[in-house]
């Protein structure tokens, strides 16, 4: 009896990280996306003020090369959580989002599972969304304003 007690801090250790380690696939159908130009750029949040501060906790780069009909599908993996997921049409491929004077985006976006209108910039609360199973299919509509 001794004996497996002693393995039974190591084996409560290894069930735990193999929990936290665990990786899900998150399934996003992007629509209305504009052009084989540039690449698609997948952006995780996991808080407000990571998000305000564009402090991501995950990025991907996608090439927009199997785009058909304005329509994408993009798959990342993240660990279980609470996420806010957004997607850059990085056009002219510099990684970053560019916006004119008045701080408005020039290339296109699109946050999941919310319909972006008008120019106010959304509260993460908005748009994040518990990961907790995989295959989770999420949808976003790019948007260009310009």
């Amino acid at each position: 009896m001794k004996s497996i007690m002693s393995f039974l801090p190591a084996l409560l250790l290894l069930c735990h990280l193999n929990l936290f380690g665990q990786q899900l696939t998150v399934i996003i159908q992007a629509e209305g996306v504009r052009d084989h130009e540039g690449k698609l750029i997948v952006a995780a949040f996991s808080s407000q003020s990571d998000f305000e501060n564009e402090k991501t906790c995950y990025e991907r780069i996608f090439e927009k090369t199997t785009v058909k009909n304005g329509k994408i599908t993009l798959q990342i993996e993240l660990p279980p959580g609470i996420y806010g997921i957004t997607v850059l049409d990085d056009e002219d491929g510099d990684n970053k989002m560019k916006y004119n004077v008045l701080g408005i985006p020039r290339e296109g976006f699109g946050i999941v599972n919310l319909e972006t209108t008008g120019l106010r910039k959304p509260k993460f609360s908005d748009f994040s969304f518990i990961l907790s199973k995989n295959q989770d299919r999420r949808r976003v509509k790019m948007r260009y304003i310009f």
